[in-house]
């Protein structure tokens, strides 16, 4: 018989399939655990966040994944954190930090695609609402389950 050693893996050493599938995982999770936190108090954890940001760019690095990439991908979120600027916070700038987030993770392409897929079922919800009285046209919904649904879609099209 042949013995099997076991050896904790880090990122760097893995296989290119399963840092993928634990990258997609912990994305899943921290997306996850922010819906619940913007459903439960319309609020998104900034101290949270600012590490869950540190921890995507530096699983980049340790993956050996281009940084500049990384960058691009949370450049995403500094132009949605300028549009909630514009636009005194009609976007919430949580939905702005998780957007850097996000982006650290999937880099810039994925994550525009992300933002894109999920203002598409945000706004399909929102006409929804409208429709069947339930929300006005003022109402405000949080962003962070769109971005998890968006999320997961994108993962099971892939």
């Amino acid at each position: 018989k042949q013995k099997v050693h076991f050896v904790p893996s880090v990122p760097g050493t893995m296989g290119k399939r399963k840092e993928a599938f634990m990258r997609q995982a912990c994305l899943l999770l921290i997306l996850a655990w922010n819906s619940r936190a913007d459903l439960r108090s319309r609020r998104i954890p900034l101290k949270e966040n600012l590490l869950f940001c540190l921890v995507g760019l530096l699983w980049t690095v340790a993956a050996d994944r281009a940084v500049a990439a990384a960058v691009v991908g949370m450049v995403v979120g500094a132009g949605l954190f300028g549009l909630s600027l514009l636009t005194r916070e009609a976007i919430g700038s949580g939905d702005a930090l998780l957007l850097l987030v996000t982006g650290s993770f999937l880099g810039g392409c994925w994550n525009a695609l992300l933002l894109l897929a999920a203002w598409t079922v945000a706004g399909i919800w929102s006409g929804l609402l409208l429709v069947f009285h339930k929300a006005g046209k003022q109402s405000r919904i949080p962003f962070a389950p769109f971005l998890l649904l968006a999320y997961m879609g994108m993962l099971l099209f892939q």
